[in-house]
């Protein structure tokens, strides 16, 4: 059949239409219009468009605070609409793009960023589809709610997976997806994207659940060409949105390209280069990638695995050298031992045995409840405890008395023995008169009497 040659022009004109994608085409006309509007205005010709009245235009938009990235697709706008009418194109200029880099860097001074969508991990899906399945097993759940819920579970999963852009998940056939050699995973066809509009293609995994959930949502007569989600974008996102929200994720940031970048950081996490993940993700420029994986969380980076491996924890300083054994000294150090002995007595148990030597844990759960014991059977129980706690206590050498291997001479048993007579005496004197407690969880009188006969039992906490 042959064609008018008007209608032949009609087609060269579809066809250039066509070499960019209709989201692009769409927002080559809102910056060309902005440029319209601005230049009537002032009384500017739009076309062809003359540098120095490029930079104040977008300088101006910029005062009016458009964003950086915004300009930038206004200004490549002006250049695609030169470019068709085959006008030399003004936005290439040296002088255009000084400004733009001028524009840019006093956007970051401020302290503007482009926004990036937040990721959704792999155990972020986890989290989702593991609620969407509780609620698949209500009873009282409605088919239309039920077949949403396997629809959201079939479009993150295979999101996640593949690495899809909203675009390529929307182009998805049933004769896209199809079973490994395993007959347990899967392989979908991505026949077309927005790095290969030359339709070369692409294949991916898919695991045994994704294809599960896709098979979930096959209806019976489905036709091979039919497409999976006969949806829009906007619906695709606002059941991500949902989704997410429904499962206790915070829904801000999340867009149709979570999964998609949630799948970069979990790659990345995993150790994967910039070579294999530019492959998973179908990229083409390595800055993307790294825009991508910036944000990903600092424990699963490798500098936190780094740190995460090294040991930074002070070792504890060794006990002061205690000093020689002067009478004076040596003196205080029993009295300073007996006394917190004494002051430890109503909460001794586990924890002081191990803090004293861990060979005495074993001795502390043989030991019955210290609590109900009198004073000085107490005193003298946990001196013959302490005497086998450890052998740097020292050995037994007549009369009770201690031959010290590596501590000094703080204690014996003999002392113990008058000290807890001293204690006990004094707390069974009628001639007392007060009935506070000079141990914790006894009830002991702190006459004058008392506090003599309490004199040599002096804490030194520091020993407790």
């Amino acid at each position: 059949m042959s064609l008018s040659i008007q209608a032949l022009i009609e087609q060269v004109a579809a066809a250039k239409s066509a070499a960019i994608a209709p989201n692009t085409s769409k927002s080559y006309g809102s910056g060309w219009q902005s440029w319209q509007r601005w230049a009537d205005k002032h009384g500017i010709r739009c076309l062809p468009a003359k540098p120095e009245e490029l930079q104040i235009w977008l300088v101006a938009l910029d005062v009016e605070g458009k964003k950086p990235t915004t300009l930038r697709a206004y200004l490549a706008a002006v250049g695609h609409h030169h470019r068709n009418c085959l006008i030399e194109d003004p936005t290439r200029d040296p002088e255009v793009q000084q400004t733009m880099r001028g524009i840019n860097r006093r956007a970051a001074a401020r302290g503007y960023t482009p926004k990036q969508a937040k990721p959704l991990r792999w155990h972020h899906i986890q989290q989702i589809t593991q609620h969407a399945e509780k609620q698949l097993a209500r009873l009282d759940l409605r088919a239309e709610d039920k077949q949403k819920l396997l629809t959201n579970i079939a479009m993150l999963s295979l999101c996640h997976d593949a690495a899809l852009r909203c675009s390529e998940l929307l182009a998805l056939t049933w004769s896209d997806i199809s079973c490994s050699d395993d007959a347990i995973t899967g392989r979908v066809l991505i026949r077309r994207s927005k790095t290969d509009q030359m339709a070369e293609g692409a294949v991916c995994p898919l695991s045994a659940y994704t294809l599960q959930a896709i098979e979930r949502i096959r209806p019976p007569e489905a036709q091979p060409e039919q497409r999976i989600f006969p949806i829009s974008a906007s619906t695709v996102r606002r059941r991500f949105k949902a989704a997410a929200q429904a499962a206790g994720i915070d829904p801000t940031g999340i867009t149709t390209h979570s999964p998609r970048i949630g799948m970069a950081q979990d790659l990345a996490a995993g150790g994967v280069d910039m070579p294999a993940l530019m492959i998973a993700g179908r990229w083409k420029q390595p800055a993307t990638v790294a825009r991508y994986i910036r944000n990903l969380a600092a424990d699963h980076t490798p500098v936190a695995q780094y740190l995460q491996t090294q040991d930074f924890t002070p070792e504890e300083p060794s006990p002061p050298a205690l000093p020689a054994k002067s009478p004076s000294r040596l003196r205080e150090a029993r009295m300073g031992f007996v006394s917190a002995v004494v002051e430890t007595i109503p909460v001794f148990g586990h924890a002081l045995a191990a803090k004293l030597h861990p060979t005495a844990q074993n001795t502390a759960r043989k030991a019955p409840s210290l609590a109900s014991y009198p004073i000085r059977s107490l005193v003298k129980t946990l001196a013959d405890q302490l005497a086998t706690f450890s052998p740097g206590m020292g050995d037994r050498v007549g009369q009770g008395r201690f031959r010290s291997t590596g501590w000094p001479r703080l204690i014996t048993l003999r002392r113990l023995a008058r000290s807890a007579n001293t204690v006990t005496l004094a707390a069974e004197s009628p001639s007392t008169t007060s009935t506070s407690a000079a141990i914790p969880g006894a009830s002991v009188p702190t006459s004058p009497s008392m506090r003599r006969a309490m004199a040599p039992l002096t804490v030194a906490q520091a020993m407790a």
